[in-house]
């Protein structure tokens, strides 16, 4: 993140693989933006952990996400995941947000999750303590399952915002009511580019002319 002062101003933190980011993505932090949040940050993680497959070399994913982003000023790209060196065992959630408030400790964050995500964030390191860190918006994805009726959702019953408009309330959780992003799927977008199909529905211009240049996921 941008090393500026921290402000009371609540900003919405976006963490993903962005293998590659495309327009959904863009979507969802659009819906983000207009519910009351300063700005929206995608967080590019190195290596998901939940994730078997290794991901497209980082350089890549960010060149890839920073032609997404063009010139919006309110969308920041941001590598902290990397420059905070939290790979492996140590790549968790917990962790960024515990470096991160010693860094912006009056800041407001919210932390986007997509539906899939969230039906096994009970599983994530310290998964109770996230919400000491910050709040947490989950997107609904295609085959996300039923959210409410997730493990962490039930076990942080209690912590869910009673508000159903505007910036999470710190320490809370919410369900975003619908799915801004579609259906747009980056597994589903890498394996229509290995066959060649069209993908400006879901990338821009200047990403299919990078992926196109650095010969990006020509094999499924």
């Amino acid at each position: 993140m941008k090393n500026a002062p921290a402000s009371l101003a609540p900003v919405a933190i976006y963490g993903m693989s962005a293998d590659p980011a495309h327009k959904g993505h863009l979507k969802v932090a659009e819906s983000v933006m207009e519910s009351g949040y300063s700005r929206v940050v995608l967080m590019l993680t190195p290596q998901n952990p939940l994730k078997q497959s290794a991901p497209t070399p980082f350089v890549h994913r960010m060149e890839l996400a920073r032609r997404l982003i063009g010139r919006r000023t309110w969308l920041e790209l941001s590598d902290a995941e990397a420059w905070m060196q939290l790979y492996g065992d140590e790549l968790r959630t917990h962790t960024m947000f515990s470096q991160l408030r010693k860094i912006y400790p009056d800041t407001p964050f919210t932390f986007i999750i997509g539906s899939d995500n969230w039906m096994h964030f009970h599983t994530w390191g310290r998964f109770r303590e996230i919400l000491d860190l910050c709040a947490i918006l989950v997107i609904p994805r295609p085959g996300g399952g039923n959210m409410e009726a997730a493990p962490a959702a039930v076990a942080l019953k209690a912590l869910k915002d009673p508000a159903t408009n505007g910036p999470v309330t710190q320490g809370h959780w919410r369900v975003l009511p619908d799915m801004p992003g579609g259906n747009a799927s980056a597994k589903q977008i890498r394996q229509k580019i290995a066959v060649g199909e069209d993908v400006s529905r879901w990338l821009t211009p200047e990403q299919i002319a990078y992926i196109q240049a650095h010969d990006l996921y020509t094999t499924s």
